[in-house]
């Protein structure tokens, strides 16, 4: 098929003929398929219900112009404009519009499937009650833009700004969400099963309540948090995954202490005891400096731990790790330790008011007998 030349000819003419005309012959369809309108100023023109199937738009201006119901399916419109555009009822499957600008434009009730939208600008556009599915907004500028009640499956928002954007009530299954900024970002009600969440930042005004994570065949589950809806569901489903859930509280065993080189074997005796009676000991040594990353670390792997063995054999490091796990911790059982003939510090008394610390164990060459006997309490 060819564009209808005498609309093409009218179509160069300007906006005023051009919607003179229509307004005398509303029976008239534009026709412009495959036509080449690269660059062209088409701002304020009527082309409701028009076919531009296949046209090359690269570059053309139709800010403020009415689209409603046109054709745009396979049409290439990279760097056009169409702000405050009507494309309400819009066909668009295939088109490529990247680096394209539809700020505050009506894209409602679009009909459209793998559409590439990279780069593009739709701050405060409306594009409710469209089917979207598959379209990439990669990099795009989504801020403020309305995707209420829209089937977005298998979009992808890699990098994009969706700041302030309303995603209220939709079908968000399989969606990959990658580097994104939600700040403000209404996403309640929404269908999230499936969708790829990385590196994503939320804050308080992002609006997260009832969102679904199962899939439509499935009993409802909702949950608040976008970020925790994969685990959270792998949590339910995943037997493997909750085995390792159970595996690791159950047989992790935290050991801290600063082993010297001289002091080597010990730390190596402690190991195996436990790896003897089938847990699994993590080690943190503070014979090297420790960081705010070395502590935040150990504050997760102390929440993850069945009990936790403190040798506080010339203890450097141990009393700071020790104060903030024993006092925001009291589920978790501590097992302080020391060698022959050390004492311990003046201020470790402080812990023993604490009821999950054991009282310190003395150890020489029996360090097996006592560290059994203390573990058998904590089981008891």
């Amino acid at each position: 098929m060819e564009p209808n030349k005498q609309h093409l000819e009218l179509l160069y003419s300007g906006h005023e003929k051009w919607n003179k005309w229509r307004l005398e012959n509303p029976e008239m369809k534009p026709e412009f398929v495959w036509a080449q309108l690269d660059g062209l100023d088409l701002s304020y023109y009527n082309f409701k219900d028009g076919d531009f199937n296949g046209a090359s738009l690269y570059g053309t201006n139709f800010s403020y112009s009415n689209l409603e119901n046109t054709n745009l399916q396979e049409v290439i419109a990279d760097n056009a404009i169409f702000i405050g555009a009507n494309l309400n009822d819009v066909q668009a499957s295939n088109m490529q519009a990247c680096e394209a600008n539809f700020e505050s434009a009506i894209l409602t009730n679009w009909l459209t499937y793998d559409a590439k939208f990279y780069d593009s600008n739709f701050e405060n556009a409306n594009l409710s009650n469209s089917e979207l599915s598959g379209c990439e907004f990669n990099t795009a500028n989504l801020e403020s833009a309305n995707f209420e009640f829209c089937d977005l499956t298998h979009c992808n928002f890699t990098q994009a700004n969706l700041q302030n954007a309303i995603l209220r009530n939709c079908i968000l299954v399989g969606c990959h969400f990658v580097d994104n900024i939600l700040y403000g970002t209404d996403l309640s009600y929404s269908n999230i099963y499936g969708v790829s969440i990385w590196n994503v930042s939320t804050n308080e005004n992002t609006i997260q309540n009832d969102l679904i994570i199962t899939a439509e065949h499935e009993p409802e589950i909702t949950l608040d948090n976008i970020k925790v809806a994969q685990f959270v569901y792998l949590l339910l489903n995943n037997s493997e995954i909750k085995d390792i859930i159970e595996t690791v509280t159950s047989k992790v065993v935290l050991i801290l202490g600063r082993f010297t080189p001289e002091r080597k074997l010990k730390l190596n005796e402690i190991k195996e005891i436990l790896r003897s009676h089938g847990y699994a000991p993590i080690i943190f040594d503070f014979e090297k400096p420790s960081n705010r990353t070395t502590q935040e670390t150990i504050t997760t792997i102390a929440r993850l731990s069945k009990f936790i063995v403190a040798d506080i054999t010339d203890p450097k490091s141990i009393p700071q790790e020790l104060l903030g796990i024993v006092q925001s911790m009291p589920s978790l059982q501590v097992i302080p330790i020391i060698e022959k003939p050390n004492e311990h510090w003046g201020m470790f008394d402080h812990f023993l008011k604490y009821e999950w610390v054991l009282p310190i164990a003395e150890y020489d060459n029996n360090i097996k007998e006592i560290l059994l006997e203390q573990i058998q309490k904590i089981n008891d």
